[in-house]
């Protein structure tokens, strides 16, 4: 076998070298696919989370030009991404609701805080509530370049506060002119929870009381008759109309009772009671 030249083996040297360098380009453009392919499915899955997510979301520039939202801010507000991206919100909710909205945007731009808030969109569809998370969102050189919002509708809660409110207020008034009350004695937390009228008859400050102060009140001849009462109301669930008589804590006043208790399962198993001053 004719040995080789010193030429000839180097010039093999070269090409081997030359194959190891064309494996790791291979190998290193490979892996960069890889990651680009892993990076594309991690983008495609943040679009799709926010497009179909159950909040609204929109992200904003400096000035408060929009230039995203996502499918619920269409459905919730009527406004298409065509009709919005470039747009403020002076221009697509003109008044006073745009305005607090570009005022919310700037508190965040000026502080670079997270800004919760409750806000409010009136327009054609009624007046609607929303809970409001806004944050800073920042450059490559760490300044802030806009605003992202997310809104959660709580127009369905805050009709049901409303409603709870009038609810009260309407109880307050009805016990004010019958001159009765009621309480829930809670079985779990041993705590009363007393009404507007029931402590106006018992003198007792706070809307929760204890039983043992409840049971100071009574004149000690009627003390044995409402244990049996209230004996019978929760261990056999028999309700009870008694009729007794009470000192009062804050101004010693001897005051007569009516009162009319249940036992109420659908109620956590909690003590019904109510009762009239007579």
């Amino acid at each position: 076998m004719k040995d080789l030249s010193a030429t000839d083996r180097e010039l093999i040297g070269e090409i081997s070298s030359l194959k190891q360098k064309i494996r790791e380009l291979t190998r290193l453009e490979s892996e960069r696919a890889c990651e680009e392919e892993e990076l594309h499915k991690s983008r495609r899955f943040l679009l799709d989370l926010i497009e179909y997510s159950g909040a609204l979301i929109c992200v904003k520039d400096r000035e408060g030009r929009y230039e995203m939202v996502n499918g619920k801010w269409e459905g919730v507000t009527g406004l298409k991404r065509g009709d919005t991206i470039g747009r403020t919100d002076e221009e697509l909710f003109p008044g006073p609701t745009g305005r607090q909205f570009r005022l919310n945007d700037l508190e965040v731009i000026e502080t670079g805080s997270v800004l919760e808030k409750e806000e409010v969109l009136e327009d054609g569809r009624g007046r609607r509530f929303f809970i409001s998370i806004k944050f800073p969102l920042r450059g490559d050189n760490g300044g802030i370049r806009g605003v992202c919002g997310m809104f959660t509708e709580i127009t369905a809660r805050k009709e049901a506060e409303e409603e709870l409110a009038v609810s009260k207020d309407r109880l307050a008034r009805a016990e004010i002119i019958s001159h009765s009350g009621n309480w829930e004695f809670d079985m779990s937390s041993n705590r009363v929870f007393a009404s507007e009228g029931a402590r106006r008859i018992y003198g007792l400050p706070g809307s929760e009381w204890t039983i043992p102060e409840i049971q100071k009140m009574p004149l000690p001849e009627y003390r044995e008759m409402l244990d049996r009462a209230l004996k019978g109301l929760i261990e056999d669930g028999r309700p009870y109309d008694v009729e007794f008589r009470i000192r009062r804590p804050d101004t010693g006043d001897m005051v007569d009772i009516h009162s009319v208790a249940e036992y109420d399962l659908a109620l956590s198993e909690d003590l019904k009671n109510l009762y009239q001053e007579n």
